[in-house]
């Protein structure tokens, strides 16, 4: 049986967007694209039962990738594929020294992880899923607090990070 991947896509204020829509099957050397009518109506098909990847690209908004799976039974109808706005940060790294190794990362809410580009004591990162998310560093020789965010969409927020020198241990044994 054959079974067809419908939906419609919606801005931020649930008005239908016009955007290009790509239905992959996960594993395999496949793919359809397809663009949304004016509407934001889409329908691909016809395919058999398995798991997809649904990629939808807009002008001015950031892509959703999410995965899908065609059901054994029926159409998958996936109602309104919302689109959300995109946010951007910068981060300035204040303390005595910045270590070498530094890593930043930020998660979002949904657990996506995003790398953060470090150049010196500045970072930053566009592209952002706007809603909390949390930055999270490390070093091997310095200690970098987690800091909790709101990522806004536009014109990206500038965010100090503090790295402390991590405590250091000294034990001295005597025979």
């Amino acid at each position: 049986m054959t079974h067809r991947v419908r939906g419609l896509v919606v801005g931020p204020d649930e008005r239908p967007l016009a955007a290009r829509v790509r239905v992959a099957l996960a594993a395999k050397d496949f793919d359809a694209d397809a663009v949304s009518t004016v509407d934001g109506a889409f329908t691909f098909g016809p395919y058999g039962p398995g798991v997809m990847w649904l990629t939808v690209q807009a002008d001015g908004l950031p892509d959703l990738v999410r995965s899908i799976e065609v059901p054994v039974v029926g159409d998958l109808d996936l109602g309104s594929v919302r689109m959300q706005p995109a946010g951007a940060l910068r981060f300035e790294i204040v303390g005595d020294v910045v270590p070498n190794d530094l890593q930043l990362r930020l998660v979002s809410v949904g657990g996506d992880v995003f790398a953060v580009e470090r150049e010196g004591r500045i970072a930053t990162v566009d592209g952002l899923p706007c809603g909390p998310a949390t930055l999270r560093g490390s070093s091997s020789s310095h200690h970098v607090p987690a800091v909790a965010i709101d990522v806004k969409p536009g014109a990206p927020e500038s965010i100090a990070v503090r790295c402390e020198a991590a405590p250091t241990l000294r034990v001295a044994i005597e025979i």
